[in-house]
């Protein structure tokens, strides 16, 4: 998605809403260069150009004071004001040394004529230009200069625009806190006023709200935006927050919506003449229309596009446009199509010179070289584009490419060179410090990244060396749970938040330095100050891992050597089985109490994987509430699934009944009811075996001391159960005796029964680190594409809203042995990457070690039934995950549909 508000466009927002109308019949000069040039008539000139720089007209700025300029006999004091019109023309058509050029020329001019307004003007303008380059370093230090000048001026509101500048580079660096700071700053004088300026500073505001996750802030802001437009009736303005919330929206997985307002915007925009955003809001509606599988309509976008850059001279534009007409061609299987609009892209980029575009379309024809079996052709292009990422000093652009070198390397028949280049690209990806920029990182950028580890490990594997490839499988468990952190601002407990804060500074300051210019500085005393930053953010994670370890793990991507797995297994006495789906197999690891590590690679995809979860999971929904459907409809995916997970592997797996069994499933398999499978004499996997779930077995790590520390909770209950929900979600009629009937399980035991308006989250929040266990009878709400911004569902009350959201979890201080989920749907995470990262997870680290989820929405009745026998084998002394397979064995009896008895998992420690 092109997201308005950054680069051009955050001034195109400021300078369209803000640009005067047009006198009425009056037209510029048509000649500006010929003898002779009075004063009078080159100040006409300029006030012409003024004009049709605030409307954005940038070729007729560019003929009107391009042969002025040639011109000998102009008043130098009027030459600077000539040269920024010159260099806004040629910023806003991206050829940047040109504008470069200009806007030197225009500062050297006024600093001569200590012009200081003006000069702080340019220099923001300029600020935004390096931005759009990515020199954010230079970016700043003009925004510096900019402000000295305002301060020395005293103007206030020139102050507050060069802070916007700041923000909204700060904002693309990353920096999303710092980013927000200088808006803040900002606030107090452009915040409230009705103007263009004050618009642009809520949509700035909006853009980074997005970025950190806050997408009900982001959606305030964007409104707030409109609202502001609207009462100063600059329709121009309103393109770009319409444009916005029409990126929301396809971010949040709305797409129709999204493109609802896309469409608003673009009909807008070319209502009043603005092709610069009609421009982008055809390619971000060709987005959109390749989501929803509309691809003709997606290629008509990208045609219309591709017409409107050429006629605007937008030739970064141009480029942009063609190689995503090849990459749509692509997803088309229409491969000759789409190298043409490839190797045009390319022309076009060389021709204006952008790194960083060339790199990103060679990486692509070496992705189609590879899918055509040319292996000689893949590595020529792939070699090429990590030679220019090298040199554009994009770090994402540098793994990219080496992924895309080791996959031409593994066509060519060498996979260990393939898997030197895929190394190289995970240590990259890890040196990015969990930084996930852009559209809030989209869950496919996450799994872009998913990729090099997924790759890494077949390759491995492949070769002998499952030990590694397991090594491989948990870094990029760790590597997409560190991403998804990093998304929402998790304030951490209490005692970690000053050293967090200390932490997430230090990755700001050293991902400023992440640039090629950047890495080249030095500080007065000749130090590298990237290497300096280095080591401060070392220093500072040191102190973060002596409060809690856990959490410097979680942001530093941190996973297990496979030795300390095989240590996990032998202490748990469980054989853990670990799976990893590919494109094209599955890959699984067995470790068994012993420590021994064996792998398996079974031809089994992505897709169809994908295919047969999705079958079972609208069987078992559809059966939930009543376990009325035929028999067969659930068997045949239930065995397929058996074959393809637990057939490749049942010779390293027990023979003893009733033997653990922990599985660390991934992607789809995250949504599979494990123990509901059935092998070929219709036995269940819960007959078999006692099961846990895991989403990487580096949660061991933690848990183990977790279990230690609940030991020493005295033994208190606390059950929340049909809280009071909000209008639009129905009531669990059960839940309210589920939880009369857990109550009367612990007889001896304190018991806290929170019912209806009682069960408010403040409540929850306020009184849960009490508790040795903790069972909620609630809906759980999950967001697929955005698990940190899953919740439970809890009454209203006390400055809460009801929603207990993940990010909230993750900052309580728990000292639960045992988290009940038996909600509606609790369970589940999202359908690619890390698996069961919602909730369970947030539990997991907020203090629990085990937790017991249901996986999809259950008969009340069943599962007061299943829950009731569930705490009766507690009672008796029963492990957890042994519990909870007797439950489900005694239910099954009462119940057989496994939707009524196989919904609930255990996460985390088995005892």
């Amino acid at each position: 998605m092109h997201v308005c508000g950054r680069g051009v466009l955050a001034a195109a927002l400021l300078l369209a809403a803000g640009a005067p109308a047009r006198v009425a019949g009056r037209q510029p000069p048509r000649d500006c260069a010929t003898p002779p040039l009075t004063r009078e008539r080159v100040q006409a000139c300029l006030a012409d150009a003024a004009d049709l720089t605030a409307h954005r007209d940038s070729a007729a700025v560019l003929r009107l004071l391009e042969p002025m300029l040639g011109a000998a006999s102009i008043d130098g004091d009027l030459l600077p004001e000539a040269h920024y019109h010159v260099a806004m023309a040629y910023f806003r058509l991206t050829k940047y040394p040109l504008a470069i050029d200009h806007f030197e020329r225009a500062l050297d001019g006024e600093r001569a004529a200590h012009d200081r307004r003006a000069e702080a003007r340019t220099l923001r303008q300029f600020a935004q230009l390096r931005k759009s380059q990515g020199a954010y370093a230079d970016g700043l230090a003009l925004c510096d200069q900019a402000l000295a000048i305002d301060g020395a001026l005293g103007d206030v509101r020139e102050t507050a625009l060069t802070r916007v500048v700041v923000g909204a580079i700060r904002d693309s660096m990353g920096d999303h806190p710092r980013a927000l700071e200088s808006f803040r700053q900002a606030m107090p004088v452009l915040g409230d006023e009705q103007s263009p300026e004050g618009a642009n500073l809520l949509n700035e505001i909006a853009i980074t709200e997005k970025n950190l996750g806050n997408y009900d802030e982001a959606l305030r802001f964007y409104h707030r935006c409109l609202d502001t437009l609207v009462k100063i009736k600059n329709t121009a303005g309103q393109v770009f927050p319409l444009l916005n919330l029409g990126v929301l929206y396809a971010t949040v997985g709305e797409e129709e919506r999204g493109l609802a307002y896309t469409l608003e915007a673009l009909d807008l925009a070319r209502r009043i003449g603005d092709r610069r955003a009609e421009n982008i809001l055809l390619l971000n509606s060709a987005d959109t229309y390749a989501l929803l599988g509309q691809t003709q309509r997606a290629l008509d976008a990208l045609q219309q596009a591709l017409t409107l850059a050429r006629e605007l001279g937008g030739r970064s534009e141009e480029g942009e446009t063609l190689k995503t007409l090849g990459d749509l061609n692509v997803s088309m299987g229409r491969l000759s199509a789409a190298r043409r609009f490839y190797d045009e892209a390319l022309r076009v980029q060389r021709e204006i010179g952008e790194p960083r575009t060339q790199a990103s379309t060679l990486v692509a024809l070496a992705d189609l070289a590879v899918r055509e079996r040319h292996a000689d052709d893949a590595l020529g292009f792939a070699r090429e584009a990590s030679s220019l990422a090298t040199a554009s000093g994009r770090p994402e652009l540098e793994w990219t490419a080496h992924r895309a070198v080791a996959d031409a390397e593994a066509a060519g028949g060498r996979p260990a060179d393939a898997i030197d280049e895929l190394r190289a690209a995970a240590r990259i990806i890890n040196d990015l410090r969990a930084n996930v920029t852009t559209d809030t990182s989209k869950i496919a950028f996450v799994d872009r990244r998913q990729a090099v580890f997924e790759k890494l490990a077949t390759l491995l594997v492949a070769s002998g060396r499952a030990d590694e490839g397991l090594e491989a499988a948990e870094a990029g468990r760790a590597r997409a749970f560190a991403d998804l952190l990093a998304q929402r601002q998790i304030a951490g407990k209490p005692g970690d938040r000053t050293a967090l804060e200390a932490v997430r500074q230090a990755q700001q300051d050293l991902r400023a330095s992440s640039t090629r210019d950047a890495k080249a500085a030095r500080d007065a005393s000749g130090e590298s100050i990237a290497v300096k930053r280095g080591e401060t953010l070392d220093a500072h994670l040191g102190a973060l891992r002596e409060e809690n370890r856990e959490l410097a793990s979680l942001l530093t991507a941190e996973s297990p050597a496979a030795t300390q797995i095989a240590a996990t297994a032998t202490r748990l006495d469980a054989t853990i089985v670990e799976y990893l789906v590919t494109d094209r197999e599955l890959l699984a690891w067995v470790i068994d109490p012993a420590g021994a590590i064996h792998a398996a690679r079974t031809p089994a995809t992505r897709a169809r994987l994908e295919s047969l979860t999705k079958t079972l999971r609208t069987t078992m929904d559809a059966a939930g509430e009543t376990g009325f459907a035929h028999p067969e409809a659930v068997r045949r995916p239930l065995r397929d699934l058996q074959r393809l997970l637990i057939a490749p592997i049942v010779r390293w797996l027990p023979r003893s009944p009733g033997a653990s069994l922990v599985l660390i499933p991934q992607g789809p398999l995250a949504l599979v009811p494990f123990a509901a499978l059935e092998d070929e004499a219709g036995r269940p996997l819960i007959q078999r075996y006692t099961l846990a779930i895991a989403p990487a077995a580096s949660v061991y790590e933690h848990t183990h001391d977790k279990l230690r520390a609940a030991a020493g909770t005295a033994r208190r209950v606390l059950i929340v159960a049909d809280p009071a929900p909000p209008a639009a979600v129905s009531r669990l009629p059960w839940a309210r005796e589920e939880g009369k009937l857990i109550a009367s399980r612990f007889a001896d035991t304190p018991v806290r029964l929170l019912v209806g308006g009682d069960a408010t989250e403040a409540a929850v929040k306020r009184e849960a680190g009490q508790y040795s266990l903790l069972h909620f009878a609630t809906h759980g709400l999950v967001a697929p594409d955005r698990p940190l911004a899953s919740s439970l569902l809890l009454a209203s009350g006390a400055g809460e809203d009801g929603y207990l959201r993940v990010d909230e979890i993750f900052n309580m201080d728990l000292h639960a042995e045992l988290v009940v989920l038996s909600g509606c749907s609790t369970g589940l995470g999202r359908l690619t990457g890390d698996g069961i990262i919602g909730l369970t997870r947030a539990f997991l680290y907020a203090g629990t070690p085990t937790v017991v989820v249901s996986q999809w929405d259950v008969s009340d009745r069943a599962t007061a039934y299943l829950m009731e026998r569930f705490y009766g084998a507690l009672a008796r002394g029963r492990p957890k995950a042994a519990a909870l397979r007797a439950a489900e064995l005694d239910t099954r009896r009462r119940y057989p549909h496994p939707a009524l008895w196989a919904a609930f998992a255990l996460v985390g420690e088995p005892r």
